[in-house]
């Protein structure tokens, strides 16, 4: 048993180091797979960080000037960064808050106008390009009117693209003058719902990109796939979260290889004990055997002796079993009186504790529903006395109502009885008078007063059409303001970008008697002038310098590969002279090796292998032509013979090249197949005598090369769709029959 269960505990241990070598090999391969997709995460990490900080996607002359600001410590104080850098975009809104900046988002900002005209001298000294700056002390901010707020409350509505990046308070100025009247909302429904309610008072953006603005333009459309600029700090975040958990995965399957190995040289460990044990029990079990023999021969002598002893102890058997059936005869006639009378008396208990139990149960259904009665009773009773109560009650109102009500008529008769009877005096008749005079008043008072409310609400229909108009044309008022701001915003840019002058330097050289008409021909004529001069790259001198520079690496490289291509040459030219040279020497040797295994094989006769002409000139391109002579034939080549002497040809030839260096092994299949059985014999002699240095594998069916071989394999079929491998060796073979 002891045995038993190591074996058992050792099978155990072997499968579950295989298992554990198993899991090692697939966390290897995992290693590996997950090691190159950290690579890949992190050169997209690398590249990405890479691109930001080359400020890709921005125009050139930004570029360049962001780049030289972080070498140049005066460039660095004198600019505060770009609009996309000092603005940080909820996720999910990039595209939206980029749509509301437009062109805006690579303009630079700096601190005053000074630093901008610094920076401007730079730009016009470095031939970089034009770029719009935003001083923060002169750049003015803008906010949603007060009548306009009510937008923000609409659905749909996200709110003022202002409020919703986040950016640092220095900035504010800025990012409000940008994106102070821009609102961004859900979708172009809610955007021209919005426009159309509040008059085309603000700009709108949308989530996807689109923008309603002032002017009542609609831009939208399909966003670029590869996201603009807001987009790369998400995507630098996302490939940063990837690589940090691709790289906790990694030292997580390293943590776990580290454990399989242990577990590994544990197992490995606990099956030598185990085998180590196994064989102390190999060896005390050969010592159980011994002392099992011996204690057979024991038991067969006591064997004996318990036969005697069993039949003695049957004849007492026989004597108790007659007792014992005596006995039971009498115990069971006792039994069955007393079962009897117990299982009377059991009936009747269990049936009068089943009446016992109804009649309590029944006993404690009737006494709740007593309880419950006496409760509806006594409800009752208070519910009739609440509403004697009530009645009595409404009784003596009516009664009351009832005595009122003919004290009042009396009353009322005895009046209308004293105004039949009574006589007005005079004074009575003046009151009247005198009051239906004021009636009359009051009304003419009245007839006027509607009259004159009916001419004021004709006004004031007529000054709300006013209103309404005038309305009108202040929004018409408005719009012709904000276009006169964008033209003049658009001539601003103009003047900046056609002659590099702020509106304040243009004001300096305003002449008063300035003609426009003369001014234009002079234009024109200029622009003809230049027209003439055709395209002018202002970046030439620096172009040039950049491909001389790169016409001299051109040229290093050229002068590398040219080298390279000669060192190559040289080598396979020597390599060449050195293959020719072997191979006419080998060439020579096997002719000569033919010649002698032709002559063995065919039994005489001669052979010769032969070079022909190259149309390069080069040995190892040209062909060879086999000319044999059989023994009683003519010479001629090798295609003119039958099969058989072909494929015996052929054989020499492969002898012959063994002959030149011979390899350590060799298949053959069947070659000899062509062959009659005279020069198959002549074939397994041969192989058999360069069997000496040489290992031969021959498939064949032919019985002379299977007398002289080593070792025979073959496959045979004994039973249907059953096939069986047999190997013989023909030594051992001879070996047996001998013997027999």
């Amino acid at each position: 048993d002891k045995g038993k269960a190591l074996a058992d505990e050792y099978n155990e241990n072997v499968g579950e180091y295989n298992d554990k070598k198993h899991s090692l090999e697939t966390l290897a391969e995992d290693l590996v797979k997950l090691s190159s997709r950290i690579s890949s995460l992190e050169t997209k990490h690398t590249l990405l960080v890479k691109m930001k900080e080359d400020y890709d996607g921005f125009g050139l002359a930004v570029k360049r000037l962001m780049q030289d600001a972080k070498s140049d410590l005066d460039l660095q104080r004198r600019v505060c960064g770009v609009v996309a850098e000092i603005i940080k975009a909820p996720v999910g809104m990039e595209l939206a808050v980029e749509t509301a900046l437009g062109n805006a988002v690579q303009n630079v900002v700096t601190k005053n106008e000074e630093d901008a005209k610094h920076v401007i001298s730079y730009l016009q000294n470095k031939r970089y390009g034009q770029i719009t700056f935003l001083p923060m002390t002169s750049f003015k901010p803008r906010t949603l009117e007060p009548e306009f707020r009510s937008a923000l409350s609409e659905r749909g509505c996200y709110g003022i693209a202002s409020d919703i990046v986040k950016y640092d308070s220095k900035f504010d100025g800025i990012v409000k003058g940008l994106l102070g009247k821009t609102v961004v909302v859900d979708n172009m429904d809610t955007a021209v719902r919005m426009a159309k309610n509040y008059r085309y008072g603000f700009k709108i953006v949308t989530m996807d990109g689109n923008q309603i603005a002032t002017s009542g333009a609609i831009r939208g459309g399909s966003a670029k796939s590869e996201g603009g600029i807001f987009s790369k700090e998400k995507e630098i975040a996302e490939a940063k979260v990837s690589w940090d958990k691709a790289k906790k995965q990694y030292e997580q399957l390293i943590v776990m290889r580290a454990d399989y190995e242990r577990a590994m040289h544990k197992a490995d460990d606990e099956t030598a004990r185990l085998k180590s044990e196994m064989e102390e029990l190999k060896i005390a079990g050969g010592v159980l055997k011994e002392k099992i023999a011996k204690s057979k021969q024991n038991i067969d002598f006591m064997e004996e002796e318990v036969h005697l002893m069993a039949s003695e102890i049957e004849t007492l058997k026989k004597g108790v079993k007659e007792t014992a059936d005596k006995l039971e005869a009498e115990i069971s006639s006792q039994k069955i009186m007393s079962g009897d009378l117990a299982e009377k008396s059991k009936a009747q208990t269990d049936l009068n504790k089943k009446e016992r139990d109804e009649l309590n149960s029944k006993v404690i259904s009737l006494r709740v529903r007593i309880a419950e009665l006496k409760t509806e009773i006594e409800n009752a009773e208070a519910d009739s006395f609440r509403l004697k109560r009530e009645k009595d009650v409404l009784n003596e109102q009516i009664l009351d109502d009832k005595a009122k009500m003919l004290s009042l008529e009396s009353e009322v008769n005895a009046e209308r009885l004293r105004a039949k009877t009574a006589v007005m005096s005079r004074e009575d008749r003046e009151q009247i008078e005198t009051l239906s005079q004021y009636i009359t008043e009051l009304t003419d008072q009245k007839r006027n007063s509607q009259s004159e409310l009916s001419r004021i609400n004709s006004l004031r229909i007529q000054l709300g059409d006013t209103v309404k108009d005038l309305e009108v044309q202040r929004y018409k008022q408005e719009a012709a303001l904000e276009k006169a701001d964008s033209d003049i915003k658009y001539l601003e840019d103009h003047v900046w970008q056609e002659y590099s002058l702020t509106y304040q330097n243009a004001l300096e050289l305003k002449d008063e008697n300035f003609d426009f008409e003369k001014a234009n021909s002079n234009i024109n004529k200029l622009k003809r002038a230049i027209n003439q001069l055709g395209d002018v790259n202002q970046l030439a001198i620096r172009d040039y310098e950049e491909n001389g520079k790169r016409y001299e690496e051109l040229c290093a490289q050229r002068d590398d590969v040219q080298n390279a291509v000669d060192d190559l040459n040289k080598i396979l030219k020597d390599l060449t002279d050195e293959m020719t040279t072997r191979f006419n020497d080998a060439f020579v040797k096997i002719n000569e090796n033919f010649k002698v295994t032709f002559k063995e094989l065919f039994g005489g006769g001669n052979a010769e292998l032969l070079l022909l002409d190259s149309t390069t000139g080069d040995p190892l391109d040209a062909g060879v032509d086999i000319k044999i002579q059989p023994p009683g034939k003519n010479t001629r080549t090798l295609s003119l013979f039958s099969g058989g002497e072909q494929s015996l040809t052929a054989i020499a030839i492969l002898f012959a090249i063994l002959k030149l260096k011979a390899m350590p092994f060799c298949l053959l299949d069947e070659v000899e197949a062509a062959l009659d059985d005279s020069n198959v014999t002549l074939f397994a002699e041969y192989v058999k005598k360069l069997s000496k240095d040489t290992q031969f594998i021959v498939i064949t069916h032919r019985k002379p090369t299977m007398e002289l071989a080593d070792s025979l394999y073959g496959v045979t079929m004994e039973e249907m769709g059953i096939s069986k491998i047999l190997s013989v060796k023909l030594a051992d073979a001879l070996l047996t029959a001998e013997e027999k």
